[in-house]
C-alpha cells in the first residue's frame, strides 16, 4: 500500500512540475511573440517629438528642432505654385496647429472615439516605409495595416509598386548623387516619375508610391486624415524642414511664403482640398460610415448618415488647374478641351482615384490632362450604387482619351486581365464594358486599372519630340 501511495504522490508531483513547465512554457511563447509585436508596433501620441527608438539605418528621423539631413535634394517636378487655389499643406505647420489644440475636428477625443491617439507601423513590404494609423475604433478597415504590416488592397499596392519600380529602372526617380555635373554636356539630372492620388485617406498608396521612388500628389480633404498622412511623411524623413520665422514684408507690401518653396524639396506634395470640376469652388463634406474616417464625399447625394464635417466649406480644385500651374500642359484657346504639352512634359506614372463616387467630378476637370497622353495608368473604384449611366459616362471619357481597360478585381485590387483580342474590340464599347462589369460585380463594387494604349503613347512622344 506504501509503495502504491508512494507511486501516487510522484505521479502528483510529476503533474505538478509538468503544470509548472506548461506555464512557463506558455509564459516564454508569450514574452517572444510580444517582444516581436513590439518591435514592429509602436504606439505614440500624435504629433509630438519623434521617438528617438524610430531611428533605422535606412533612413535617419530627426527629432524636430535639428538639423535636417533626412531628404536628398533631388530634381522634383514640383514649382511653387501660382495658384492660391493650388497652396500645399505645410505637414510641420498643421501639426503644430494639432499639437496647439486648434484643429476642431480633432478636439472630440473619447476613450469611445480615440482620435487622439495614431498607432505607428513599419510596414512588411519590399520598401518598408513608417504608416500612422487610427485607432480601431475611429477606422477599423484599416485596423490590418497595424496588425500585419501589409494593405488589405494588396493586388492595388502591387501595380502601383511594379509601375514605380519599372520607371525607376527606365531612369526615372534618380537622385542628383547619381549624376555628375559634366560642363561639357547638357544632360540634367532625370526628375522622379509622379503619381497624382486622388482621395488619399491616411495616405497609404501615396507613401507605397513614394517609397518605390514616385514624386507625389495628394489630394485628401479630411483633415483627421491628413494628420495621420502627415505623421507618416515626417516619420519618413519625406518632409522639408520647419519654415522658419515669416520676414517682414518688403517695399511692396508682398510676403515671401516660404512654406510653397519648401514644398519643391519634399518628396509628396499634401493638399487638404477635394477634387472635382469646378476649380476654386468652396463644397461641405458630408460623412457616409460613421466607422470609416477615408468615407466623406462633396456629394449629399450618396450620404447614407447625413453629417456635415463640422459644418465646414472646403476648397475645390480641377486636376487641369494642377497640370496648368505646374507647366505639364499649357491651353490651347480655340478648344479648352485640348492642350498641348510643355518642355516640362513629366512621366506621370499613375493616378488613382477614390472619392465614394464622385470619379466622374474628377474626370470632368481632367480632360486635358487625359487628353495630353501623359498619364499612363489610372486605377478607380466603380461604386455600383453609382448606376449605369455616371459608370458609362466615366468609361467614355477615359476611352475617349486614348486608355483601354486593362484589368478588374473585387475589393483588393484589379488581378483579372481584359488584354485578350476579343475583348478589346468588344470593350471599344463603354456601355458593353458597363454592363459586363455589373453582371459580374452583382453586389460588390470593382476597382479597374486603365492603361494608356500603345498608339496614343507613341503620339505622346512624338509630341514631345518634335
Amino acid at each position: 500500500m506504501s509503495g502504491i501511495g508512494h507511486q501516487k504522490n510522484v505521479s502528483a508531483s510529476s503533474k505538478a512540475r509538468s503544470s509548472k513547465l506548461c506555464v512557463r512554457s506558455l509564459f516564454i511563447v508569450v514574452t517572444c511573440m510580444l517582444c516581436y509585436y513590439c518591435s514592429y508596433h509602436v504606439w505614440i501620441q500624435p504629433a509630438v517629438a519623434i521617438p528617438k527608438h524610430l531611428d533605422t539605418t535606412t533612413m535617419e528621423i530627426k527629432q524636430p528642432g535639428t538639423k535636417y539631413t533626412g531628404i536628398a535634394l533631388n530634381p522634383n517636378n514640383y514649382k511653387p505654385n501660382k495658384d492660391p487655389h493650388l497652396n500645399t499643406t505645410n505637414c510641420h505647420t498643421l501639426l503644430e496647429s494639432y499639437r496647439m489644440g486648434e484643429i476642431s475636428q480633432m478636439k472630440q477625443g473619447t476613450e469611445e472615439y480615440p482620435i487622439d491617439k495614431s498607432y505607428i507601423r513599419r510596414t512588411i513590404t519590399s520598401k518598408p516605409f513608417y504608416v500612422s494609423v487610427h485607432d480601431k475604433q475611429i477606422d477599423w478597415v484599416r485596423t490590418d495595416l497595424f496588425l500585419t504590416g501589409r494593405y488589405y488592397e494588396s493586388k492595388l499596392s502591387k501595380i502601383i509598386q511594379n509601375v514605380f519600380d519599372q520607371k525607376t529602372q527606365e531612369g526615372h526617380s534618380k537622385t542628383t548623387s547619381d549624376h555628375h555635373d559634366d560642363p561639357t554636356t547638357k544632360t540634367s539630372p532625370t526628375k522622379k516619375s509622379i503619381m497624382i492620388d486622388v482621395g488619399g485617406n491616411i495616405g497609404w498608396f501615396s507613401l507605397l508610391a513614394a517609397a518605390h521612388g514616385a514624386e507625389v500628389f495628394t489630394f485628401e480633404p479630411n483633415v483627421i486624415n491628413m494628420v495621420r498622412f502627415c505623421e507618416s511623411q515626417i516619420l519618413n524623413g519625406w518632409v522639408a524642414p520647419p519654415p522658419p520665422p515669416p520676414p517682414p514684408p518688403i517695399a511692396d507690401g508682398h510676403v515671401h511664403d516660404f512654406e510653397q518653396q519648401q514644398d519643391q524639396y519634399n518628396r509628396i506634395h499634401s493638399y487638404l482640398k477635394g477634387v472635382s470640376y469646378t476649380h476654386g469652388a468652396m463644397q461641405p463634406m458630408f460623412q457616409i460610415n460613421a466607422n470609416n474616417p477615408g468615407s466623406y464625399t462633396f456629394s449629399n447625394q450618396t450620404v447614407v448618415q447625413e453629417k456635415v464635417e463640422d459644418g465646414m466649406l472646403l476648397p475645390l480644385i480641377t486636376l487641369d488647374a494642377l497640370a496648368m500651374d505646374q507647366g505639364w500642359i499649357m491651353t490651347e484657346k480655340k478648344n479648352e478641351d485640348h492642350a498641348t504639352i510643355t518642355n516640362n512634359q513629366p512621366s506621370i506614372g499613375f493616378l488613382k482615384i477614390d472619392v465614394e463616387g464622385l470619379e466622374l467630378s474628377v474626370l470632368k476637370g481632367a480632360t486635358q490632362l487625359l487628353n495630353s497622353g501623359l498619364v499612363e495608368n489610372i486605377a478607380m473604384e466603380f461604386k455600383i450604387n453609382m448606376g449605369r449611366k455616371t459608370l458609362v459616362d466615366i468609361v467614355k471619357i477615359l476611352f475617349d482619351s486614348g486608355y483601354v481597360a486593362n484589368e478588374i478585381g473585387g475589393w483588393q485590387g484589379p488581378s483579372e486581365t481584359l488584354l485578350s483580342g476579343k475583348l478589346i474590340r468588344r470593350y471599344k464599347s463603354p456601355v458593353l464594358f458597363i454592363d459586363d462589369l455589373l453582371a459580374k460585380f452583382v453586389n460588390a463594387d470593382a476597382n479597374v486599372w486603365f492603361q494608356l494604349s500603345v498608339k496614343n503613347k507613341k503620339n505622346n512622344n512624338s509630341h514631345s519630340n518634335p
